[in-house]
């Protein structure tokens, strides 16, 4: 009989904390901040990294957006879908925080798994969204560190939605 692979319940809460705290981060910052990131926005929705290379991207150049409330559409879009995200998050990790120490462990923790994935699921929609909507604009062309950070993200919550779900 295989001994299943145990993620220890204080590890979990480890990783989950620092996300919540992390993701806080972002909104923080978006809220101090927001015309960084509309004006970073503006610049992949306009396609300006690659209006100055003619060979690149000739063909996609029509789906460029130079509305500045599209840009600004966008980055409220993302800061709403970060700040559920957080608050998932942070429900979820005290709700696991609680199931440690509580007197019905399996069926709390239960609920804390699930009130995390929803969570994770909410940060799973916000990457694909950035990696469609940066595709869609051809940001791997010419932006390819934002491209790789999205992508790092997504693997990153999928490892976590692996983490809290096994053991």
């Amino acid at each position: 009989m295989e001994t299943p692979i145990l993620i220890p319940l204080f590890l979990k809460i480890v990783i989950l904390m620092g996300v919540s705290v992390w993701l806080t981060l972002a909104v923080i910052n978006n809220i101090m901040d927001p015309a960084t990131n509309i004006s970073m926005i503006g610049q992949m929705m306009r396609m300006d990294p690659i209006e100055n290379a003619p060979h690149l991207g000739a063909k996609l150049r029509r789906r460029a957006v130079t509305s500045p409330h599209a840009h600004k559409r966008s980055f409220y879009i993302a800061t709403i879908i970060q700040i559920i995200a957080a608050v998932l998050m942070w429900r979820g990790a005290v709700m696991l925080i609680i199931a440690a120490w509580g007197p019905e462990n399996a069926q709390a923790l239960a609920h804390a798994t699930a009130a995390v994935n929803l969570g994770l699921g909410v940060l799973v929609v916000l990457w694909l969204w950035f990696l469609c909507g940066g595709l869609w604009f051809g940001y791997w062309l010419r932006m390819p560190q934002v491209q790789q950070t999205h992508m790092t993200m997504l693997f990153t919550t999928l490892l976590m939605v692996l983490m809290v779900n096994v053991g």
